[in-house]
């Protein structure tokens, strides 16, 4: 049976100035009444993930050429982190860089991708027989619009092979614009050699609908580098999330606000003047 659930609820903050501070206050409105409550999804169907999210970017790593393993050569193709930058929103970083293979130098009864040829996993590379744990198993994901940090109101991805999770659990948390974190998958566990989904929405409590809160996602796959034999090796594709829209800016004060919340501050100290004479 597929899998949806609510993770979390809670509150999220949007920033205000002390300018708009002073300016909602005198009006008997605090920033506490502009906090917007919400809840994490979880999600182990693509089709419902996408259902519920509406629209969506997908990064496969297809564009990425990695013809030359047809002809024997078997390390993987590494890629710039901001490959995808401009083209999708999205930043990928892997602790030792970024590597896509189409089998990561074993057979695809192992691991297989999801969609087109094309794998994922973080470096550092180390050797099939290295001792464990070895080799990288932590991406860093982040959302642009152009240029511009963003948010993203839902990602999810598939885990392939995430079959020993005692030896390294697999899965991923998602960050606010303020570094905490808002949801998780917990473990992402899957038999012998299947791509196992997850994906996590934010909920606007409200209005139920998507709302963009996620900056950051931190996905671990394993225990290391997967084409090291001593590893609980785990391979990634198919990172899908909703469209990206540009971070919110502390709200702009302008001129005629600052005038009045300064006028405000100022009868109170004349009151206060007066009563103490």
């Amino acid at each position: 049976m597929e899998e949806t659930r609510e993770m979390k609820n809670s509150n999220v903050n949007y920033p205000v100035t002390w300018g708009v501070f002073v300016f909602l206050f005198a009006f008997g409105i605090t920033p506490g009444a502009i906090s917007a409550p919400f809840t994490i999804e979880f999600y182990s169907n693509q089709a419902d993930f996408e259902s519920r999210l509406g629209a969506t970017n997908i990064v496969d790593f297809e564009s990425i050429d990695t013809s030359s393993e047809n002809s024997g050569a078997f390390d993987p193709t590494p890629f710039d982190s901001d490959l995808f930058k401009m083209s999708d929103g999205i930043t990928i970083t892997g602790e030792g860089g970024q590597f896509a293979s189409q089998n990561f130098i074993y057979s695809p009864s192992d691991w297989t991708a999801v969609s087109g040829v094309n794998m994922y996993a973080p470096g550092p590379v180390v050797d099939q027989f290295a001792p464990n744990p070895a080799g990288g198993n932590q991406t860093t994901v982040e959302f642009f619009d152009g240029g511009t940090p963003a948010l993203t109101a839902g990602f999810g991805l598939y885990f392939i092979d995430p079959d020993f999770p005692d030896f390294q659990a697999s899965g991923f948390s998602a960050f606010g614009m303020d570094g905490a974190e808002l949801g998780n998958t917990g473990t992402v566990v899957g038999q012998n050699a299947e791509a196992v989904f997850a994906g996590l929405i934010a909920i606007d409590t409200l209005t139920d609908t998507p709302i963009p809160l996620f900056s950051k996602i931190l996905i671990t796959n394993g225990s290391g580098w997967p084409a090291n034999d001593n590893n609980e090796g785990v391979t990634l594709d198919d990172f899908i999330f909703g469209t990206p829209v540009a971070a919110p800016n502390p709200v702009p004060v302008p001129a005629a606000i600052w005038l009045f919340g300064t006028a405000l501050i100022g009868l109170v100290g004349i009151r206060k003047r007066r009563k103490i004479a």
